[in-house]
């Protein structure tokens, strides 16, 4: 039984992995069928995940914030003005 975590296990089926670490892991995949099955597994969820969302990558975050127009130029009073007036 492989003690190999899921996250280089990942990386090897990303394909993140160098040559030398790429060999290392095909070889220990060759000899134990348990490791085998696991990364048979995560093949068949990237080949899903690719297959939804092809090459979508996430979008950058805004440089400005977003503002709501309901919003927009307008002061609201605070909480205790408006409760107690004033």
């Amino acid at each position: 039984m492989s003690r190999m975590s899921e996250a280089i296990l990942m990386a090897y089926v990303d394909g993140e992995l160098g040559v030398r670490e790429r060999a290392a892991i095909e070889a220990e995949i060759a000899a134990d069928a348990e490791l085998a099955h696991r990364a048979e597994r995560q093949k068949r969820l990237r080949a899903l995940v690719q297959a939804a969302y092809g090459d979508e990558r996430p979008r950058p975050a805004p440089d400005t914030p977003l503002v709501l127009p309901i919003a927009a130029g307008r002061r609201r009073r605070p909480w205790w003005r408006r409760l107690f007036g004033g």
